[in-house]
């Protein structure tokens, strides 16, 4: 039997845009249609990008823009951002 795989480069783009439009939105960003001014919670930002699942953001999980604001917290450059670095650089987990 040919399994196929339902996980191809398109829909893995979607999901991409989907996962960032709802980070935008949640960050409150101008035009992001949030306009809460609230930031993404560590939990909601591992939902979006933790594609392995390990409790971790990585650098190469999140968009660049994502990572251009997360790599602050990777205090010891691992190119990994746990949530109590997350916690410590005044996120919310």
């Amino acid at each position: 039997m040919v399994r196929k795989q339902w996980l191809t480069p398109k829909v893995l783009g979607l999901v991409a845009c989907l996962a960032m439009s709802s980070v935008a939105m949640a960050a409150g960003r101008p035009g992001s249609g949030g306009g809460n001014g609230s930031k993404p919670t560590f939990t909601s930002l591992c939902s979006a990008f933790d594609s392995n699942r390990d409790g971790a953001l990585a650098k190469s999980e999140v968009p660049a823009n994502v990572w251009n604001r997360l790599k602050a917290a990777d205090t010891n450059k691992d190119n990994l951002v746990t949530q109590p670095e997350f916690v410590a650089a005044g996120g919310t987990p």
